[in-house]
C-alpha cells in the first residue's frame, strides 16, 4: 500500500504542475500580446504617410511630406544629397483637395489631387500648374 501513494502523490503533483504551467503561459501571452499591441500603438504618430518627390526641369528635386499627423512640409535638394526644408505647414485633406496652412505666415494654398495611385501622385495648382510626383 505504501507503494500506491508514491504514484498517487507524483499524479496529483503533475496535474498541479500542468495546471500552473498552462495559467503561467496563458498569462504569458496575454501579457505579450500587449506590450506588442502598446508598442504599435505608440508608433503612429508621426507615420509619413507619403513622401513624394518631383524632379524638375533644372533637376532640382522638390519633395512633398505628408504625415499622419496633419503635419508636412516642402523640401528641396538642388545639389546631390543637400536637401533643404522649404516651408512647414499643416494639412487636411477632403474630396480630393489637399489645404495646406503655412506655418511661418499663416498663408493657405489648395492642392487639387487629380490622380492618385500607390506611386503616383498628379496635382494642380490654383494657377492651373500641373505637377507630378513619385513615391520616394
Amino acid at each position: 500500500m505504501e507503494q500506491v501513494r508514491p504514484k498517487q502523490e507524483i499524479l496529483k503533483f503533475n496535474l498541479i504542475f500542468y495546471s500552473m504551467s498552462k495559467y503561467i503561459f496563458n498569462w504569458l501571452t496575454i501579457l505579450m500580446v500587449a506590450i506588442v499591441s502598446i508598442g504599435f500603438a505608440s508608433c503612429g504618430g508621426d507615420d509619413d504617410i507619403g513622401t513624394w518627390m518631383e524632379t524638375q526641369d533644372s533637376g532640382t528635386k522638390l519633395y512633398l511630406v505628408l504625415l499622419a499627423n496633419g503635419h508636412g512640409s516642402w523640401e528641396v535638394e538642388q545639389s546631390k544629397g543637400h536637401i533643404e526644408n522649404d516651408g512647414e505647414f499643416t494639412y487636411t485633406y477632403k474630396d480630393n483637395v489637399i489645404t495646406i496652412s503655412y506655418v511661418d505666415d499663416n498663408t493657405v494654398e489648395k492642392l487639387y489631387v487629380i490622380g492618385l495611385t500607390a506611386d503616383r501622385l498628379t496635382i494642380k495648382y490654383d494657377d492651373g500648374g500641373k505637377h507630378v510626383f513619385y513615391r520616394n
